[in-house]
């Protein structure tokens, strides 16, 4: 995952083109710099997206679990009159 986070794969693609085929030395730097670093914000993204889904349906599982507790002790409350 690490290796994803970093790009190594993008990288070690865009290392194996051949300069003198694919154009300036130069832009192929810049292209594989660009490439690399937006890779790497994307999957940044997509993993922080993640977590924060995770987090909110736990929190929507408690507050289905807490609203049943409270329906429960004001129902027995109710009934003890």
């Amino acid at each position: 995952m690490f290796g994803l986070v970093e790009g190594g794969d993008i990288f070690g693609t865009i290392t194996e083109l051949d300069t003198h085929q694919s154009g300036d030395p130069d832009k192929v730097k810049i292209y594989m710099q660009i490439i690399v670093f937006s890779f790497s914000i994307i999957f940044a993204i997509i993993v922080l997206n993640l977590i924060i889904a995770l987090f909110n349906s736990a929190y929507e599982q408690s507050m289905k679990v807490c609203q049943f507790h409270n329906y429960l002790h004001l129902s027995m409350f109710y009934l003890s009159f």
